[in-house]
């Protein structure tokens, strides 16, 4: 199990690295996408466990990219929202397309018994992580 785990990471490294991403820049975009809305820096260091300082380089790297775009609210001008652009959701849709490509090429090798049973151990692994999401906010008093 640790060879496949770290395979699949490697896969998934070399393919953000060819759009020109880290993996924290990725997993950035991804909270902005997930969230559906724009989200304001500490939110997004908070959910990520990064100091605020950390996260602003790599901010000002995705927007010299024009992958995020950062405003400000009206009701409060010390407030930045950061949020996605054109061009993050085109390239959010390509990896997504490059990703459903690689579990169809997966899938494709099971039979209909392989593929329920699947199914039943990623439910039961995206249950599990997060019951650990939830124990580790719990232990270090996010909730």
């Amino acid at each position: 199990m640790p060879e496949i785990i770290s395979n699949i990471q490697r896969y998934t490294t070399n393919h953000i690295e060819k759009y020109g991403l880290t993996m924290l820049q990725f997993f950035i975009l991804i909270k902005l996408f997930q969230a559906k809305s724009s989200l304001k820096i500490s939110e997004i260091s908070n959910s990520l466990d990064l100091p605020a300082s950390s996260l602003t380089e790599m901010l000002d790297k995705l927007e010299d990219i024009d992958l995020i775009k950062r405003k400000r609210t009206n009701d409060d001008r010390r407030v930045v929202l950061i949020e996605t652009t054109k061009k993050s959701k085109m390239l959010h849709n390509q990896i997504a397309k490059t990703n459903l490509h690689f579990v169809s090429e997966i899938l494709n090798r099971l039979d209909k018994g392989e593929k329920r049973t699947a199914l039943k151990i990623a439910k039961i692994l995206k249950e599990y992580s997060h019951k650990i999401t939830e124990e580790t906010k719990r232990d270090i008093g996010e909730e």
